[in-house]
């Protein structure tokens, strides 16, 4: 077998007994390497939920492809899309939320065909500070009135106390503002953003901040980034489910989302991108898990590399 960029060689047996065995035989292989042929730029934008693991599988491509200009960006799933699309100056959007057919229309509008695979799963989650210690569950119902129309927490449950509900809104670029509007509103984020007094930010870093910080205060938050990092934030359960790997994988959580990695075919026309779609897809499990997402199933994985074939061959 030839690695890329090198030329044919005698089978290598690699010798478990002796380190400097192992370092020479090493050595002989990359003598026999030319340079790497991949050049030119990679950029990925969009979801910060997905930056962590973008990252990670960017810094692991960069050191096999040096020669690329590699870069994350994380600027939310609507306006990574947006790059893709409409701007062409992102060769992967990173998206938290479903892909739907304006999308696709954009896409070919501009006569491009959009190619859209799954890199993991997450789930959206409801947040307040630890100091509430009055409510671990809310009815969606509940939700609703939180993020609309009530002003204390006493409106949501008389045997709460009348403490002023103060509204945490993850900005209406964000896929996860999409995800929580489509469980909630009918895909409607109107009223999410015109409610009195609500405070909104793309960044999901501020708005957690911002929920821990505020006695009374009330979010949502991708549940994979902030499940085991931030102890000043208590999740609640939805209905008296909790998000957990499990619960999100069988949908019995009420808020579960795939997270994708979307491009065209005529990106993939590009060696370099070919190649960092298919580190990622061969890497999936891997960067899912050291990034705190849930892996996609071993049959889901299958089904995206197979796709990832028929678009770009092997």
């Amino acid at each position: 077998m030839s690695l890329p960029g090198c030329r044919d060689t005698a089978p290598v047996n690699f010798l478990p007994a002796s380190f400097p065995a192992l370092c020479l035989t090493l050595a002989l292989v990359l003598q026999a390497c030319g340079p790497d042929p991949l050049q030119g730029r990679v950029v990925l934008s969009g979801s910060s939920t997905l930056a962590p693991l973008a990252t990670a599988a960017m810094t692991g491509w960069s050191k096999l492809h040096p020669q690329v200009d590699a870069r994350v960006e994380a600027i939310g799933s609507d306006a990574g899309m947006e790059r893709l699309i409409r701007y062409g100056d992102a060769d992967f959007a990173l998206v938290s939320r479903s892909v739907n057919t304006e999308d696709y229309e954009a896409a070919r509008s501009v006569g491009k065909e959009l190619v859209v695979l799954p890199l993991a799963w997450d789930a959206v989650c409801l947040v307040v500070p630890m100091s509430n210690t009055w409510v671990s569950s809310l009815t969606p119902e509940q939700i609703v009135q939180a993020f609309t129309t009530a002003k204390l927490w006493s409106d949501l449950d008389s045997s709460w106390p009348p403490i002023p509900i103060y509204r945490f809104a993850l900005g209406p670029n964000s896929g996860t503002a999409d995800v929580f509007a489509a469980s909630l509103f009918h895909s409607d984020k109107t009223p999410l953003f015109s409610a009195p007094g609500v405070q909104s930010s793309e960044d999901a870093q501020i708005l957690a901040r911002g929920v821990a910080e505020v006695p009374g205060a009330l979010g949502y938050l991708g549940w994979t980034s902030f499940r085991q990092r931030d102890p000043t934030l208590k999740i609640l359960t939805f209905d008296g489910v909790a998000p957990s790997a499990e619960s999100i994988r069988n949908r019995t959580y009420p808020m579960p989302r795939h997270l994708w990695l979307v491009t065209t075919k005529q990106d993939l026309a590009n060696p370099a991108e070919r190649s960092m779609a298919r580190y990622l897809f061969e890497h999936s499990r891997s960067l899912a898990v050291d990034s705190g997402l849930v892996p996609l199933t071993d049959e889901e994985r299958a089904a995206a590399g197979a796709t990832l074939d028929l678009v770009v061959g092997r």
